[in-house]
């Protein structure tokens, strides 16, 4: 059964780094995290069928499952990444107090030109 429920782990991760690149912070954590724990859940699979002799084939982790599990790693430390940034407020820095552009000028000259 875990094993079943391991296919949705590719769907999630997608599903997480579009939702980062729209910015989506609590959407993104739940989606990443989900990734994270079924993809850590397929180590304890150790068969899968094989289809064309309807028989299971013995498997064990190598590289990709490593770099899958890294991926999905590496998309939830975006997602926590997104929420933090996203609760950050938007401070004048050292440069804007010397008159040059700011880092993050997008982000937080739309946040200053809002009325209060």
């Amino acid at each position: 059964m875990l094993g079943t429920a391991t296919w949705l782990v590719d769907p999630l991760l997608m599903l997480s780094w579009l939702s980062t690149w729209r910015r989506r912070g609590g959407a993104v954590v739940t989606l990443a995290l989900l990734a994270v724990v079924l993809s850590l859940g397929f180590i304890l699979v150790r068969t899968i069928p094989v289809p064309d002799n309807q028989t299971f084939a013995y498997i064990t982790p190598g590289i990709g499952y490593v770099l899958w599990v890294l991926s999905t790693l590496c998309a939830l430390l975006a997602a926590g990444r997104i929420d933090r940034v996203e609760a950050t407020p938007c401070r004048t820095s050292s440069s804007e107090a010397r008159g040059r552009a700011p880092a993050a000028a997008g982000r937080c000259a739309s946040a200053a030109a809002a009325p209060s």
